[in-house]
């Protein structure tokens, strides 16, 4: 109303060209409107694309008061100053409390001259809302994780099946993922190392068989696109041929709640870090929500690291194992406080606490099941009625306490002193 210049005939068109607008038709909308003046407007609401829709919505507009009489509403001005008012005397008039005549009068004017104080002056500051629709967020929003962007027909095979069996990421769909946003053009170069700053994708370390040189992977992996599912007890006794003899406890964090996009930033300070692991087939050893690592040149102490839900809703666990040959006391200690400095610091990163307990459990357990994980507490009290043994709620049988304190448990109550964190670990 207020852009029909007082002109009755421009009222009515503009209140047809509603039809039009939904339509995704804007050749006469208003030059102020948002669909154009904003380069990525997208519709809000469903599009108009069956006819008998069309029809009814213009027969819905004519039959209003405004169409029929648009000369009584031509002179229509902007509420913008009475709804300000009404706030700034809202400030003054709690509804709730009942003043005598004089305060409220004395409160009437004082809000009065509030407004007529701050009217119309320049703003002094400037809020952007950023829209997660703008197609130069697009990346951000991994859009290499959304199938409906993927056109299969232009991807080779062998590609495709590379990232849903490891999870490389070929250029090849990188840049056909990249085509889909038209703003995003000429960017391919950029986005990936943007994409990889903020754990979406991972460079991870690897080692040249040939010569034995760690060097950083020229190829993109994106772990949370492998589909094929792969059994951990599996990927250990095929590829490494580890007995479970030189297995130590699983090192458990269970968190109250752990969204998997932070475990991914646990995950992929992993394989950053650590050389990945080759399993046989020649392939790095990554996995969705699960990786091996080396933890030293001579290739001799292999680090697991898996993220599993918990059986209740929002607990979940972060579980590292050692394999190792004569590994000594300060690796426990020393794979133990990096992990939880780790989880400090993203903590300061991303400004969200994670409440979380340290617990342990035996190596040959199930490591996706809660029975039979326990804390440097309860550890102890099993002690004190069951000297050098506890019992394993998930084997139903005793087990020796000493493998299971000397390696990560004995270290849990000084890291959890240093770090400033309750993990229910303090006797």
């Amino acid at each position: 109303m207020k852009n029909c210049n007082k002109d009755p005939v421009k009222l009515k068109l503009s209140l047809l060209n509603i039809v039009e607008h939904y339509k995704n038709n804007h050749e006469h909308c208003s030059e102020l409107s948002r669909c154009k003046t904003d380069s990525n407007y997208e519709p809000t609401k469903y599009l108009i694309k069956d006819p008998k829709a069309e029809i009814l919505l213009g027969r819905a507009l004519m039959n209003t008061q405004v169409y029929k009489s648009p000369t009584d509403y031509v002179h229509c001005m902007d509420s913008y100053y009475v709804e300000s008012f009404n706030n700034a005397i809202l400030q003054y008039h709690d509804k709730r409390i009942n003043f005598s005549k004089q305060v409220y009068i004395l409160r009437t004017n004082l809000a009065v001259l509030d407004w007529n104080e701050h009217v119309n002056r320049q703003t002094t500051s400037l809020k952007t809302v950023q829209d997660a629709k703008n197609p130069r967020r697009q990346c951000f929003r991994c859009l290499v994780c959304d199938p409906g962007r993927l056109n299969l027909q232009s991807i080779p095979v062998s590609e495709y099946n590379k990232l849903t069996n490891t999870g490389e990421l070929s250029d090849t769909i990188l840049k056909e993922l990249f085509k889909k946003e038209p703003a995003l053009a000429g960017l391919g170069n950029f986005l990936p190392n943007v994409m990889e700053k903020f754990d979406i994708i991972v460079k991870p370390k690897l080692n040249n068989s040939n010569n034995r040189e760690y060097q950083k992977s020229e190829t993109y992996y994106l772990p949370c696109m492998i589909t094929n599912a792969f059994d951990l007890e599996c990927i250990i006794e095929e590829n490494f041929k580890v007995q479970s003899s030189h297995r130590t406890p699983w090192l458990v964090l269970e968190f109250e709640f752990l969204p998997v996009v932070y475990f991914n930033h646990i995950l992929f300070n992993y394989i950053r870090t650590y050389t990945v692991c080759k399993e046989a087939s020649g392939h790095p050893a990554i996995h969705s929500g699960k990786a091996v690592v080396y933890l030293d040149n001579s290739e001799s102490r292999l680090l697991i690291i898996c993220f599993s839900r918990m059986p209740y809703p929002y607990r979940y666990a972060v579980k590292r194992k050692l394999i190792y040959n004569d590994a000594n006391d300060k690796a426990y200690k020393l794979i133990l406080e990096k992990l939880c400095v780790n989880i400090e610091e993203l903590e300061r990163k991303l400004m969200h606490s994670l409440s979380y307990k340290i617990k342990a459990k035996c190596g040959t357990g199930d490591n996706f099941k809660s029975e039979g994980r326990i804390s440097f507490n309860e550890l102890s009290r099993e002690y004190e009625e069951h000297p050098g043994q506890y019992r394993c709620k998930e084997h139903k049988i005793w087990h020796d306490k000493e493998d299971m304190e000397t390696t990560w448990l004995k270290h849990a109550p000084a890291v959890s002193i240093d770090n400033s964190r309750y993990c229910d670990n303090t006797l």
